[in-house]
């Protein structure tokens, strides 16, 4: 029962870590996208364009997508932390994973409407999803997903890569 202690406690410590860091970096990434699309319109004037409803709903699935990948080495993490550094470990390295995945969606979202203004020299994005052009913010939210899947997992690979392992003695 001690382990199973043990294991409800850390993941009631992820489960809060989870949708702490989930509703402050839904909140940065709306504002991020709205700063990208009209830096003076209010949030409130922009929830009535359905096009940058749409274009903000996938990247809040996207940062969901990427951020649902971060449970398994943040709990990895929690099992190897050694007790007399464990809150200062955690932290630290919460926060470079928390960091490195933002930053892959910012990467993702960026480079998704980069590529699409790229295959669409003729159309100004962000003037066609002020204008509520709602097909456009459908296919750049395309991207966004298709994106989100291709990179998600290599994120998983590059935080696993910086789990401080304890060394196994060779034998051989």
């Amino acid at each position: 029962t001690k382990i199973m202690e043990n294991l409800i406690i850390k993941n009631i410590i992820l489960f809060i870590v989870f949708i702490s860091v989930g509703i402050l970096f839904s909140i940065l990434s709306l504002k991020i996208i709205k700063r990208i699309f009209d830096k003076q319109a209010k949030l409130t004037d922009l929830i009535s364009n359905l096009s940058f409803i749409i274009l903000s709903s996938s990247s809040l699935i996207s940062l969901g997508l990427i951020f649902s990948k971060l449970y398994n080495p943040l709990f990895e993490i929690i099992r190897i932390l050694e007790p007399q550094n464990f809150l200062i470990e955690l932290l630290k390295y919460s926060f470079i994973f928390l960091f490195l995945s933002f930053l892959s969606w910012f990467i993702v979202v960026f480079l998704s409407i980069t590529f699409f203004s790229f295959l669409t020299k003729d159309i100004n994005e962000v003037e066609e999803i002020k204008k509520d052009n709602w097909k456009i913010s459908l296919l750049i939210s395309a991207v966004i997903f298709m994106l989100t899947l291709l990179v998600s997992n290599p994120v998983v690979g590059l935080l696993e890569s910086i789990i401080p392992y304890p060394e196994i003695p060779n034998i051989f």
